[in-house]
């Protein structure tokens, strides 16, 4: 089981900008939310996975 965070989630409906990306969101945290972005990126791309829906 991966868990992701709240700030790989998307704030348009585009789904082009994440909180991370937002002004906003602490810099502290920028690197955790990075990484598990490119995570759930990565998961999202294998076919052997399955439920791989958050932040979606």
């Amino acid at each position: 089981m991966i868990v992701g965070r709240a700030g790989i989630l998307y704030v348009n409906k585009e789904h082009t900008v994440r909180v991370m990306d937002t002004s906003d969101f602490p810099d502290m945290f920028k690197p955790l939310a990075n990484a598990m972005g490119k995570a759930l990126d990565d998961l999202r791309k294998r076919s052997d996975i399955h439920g791989v829906t958050y932040g979606k």
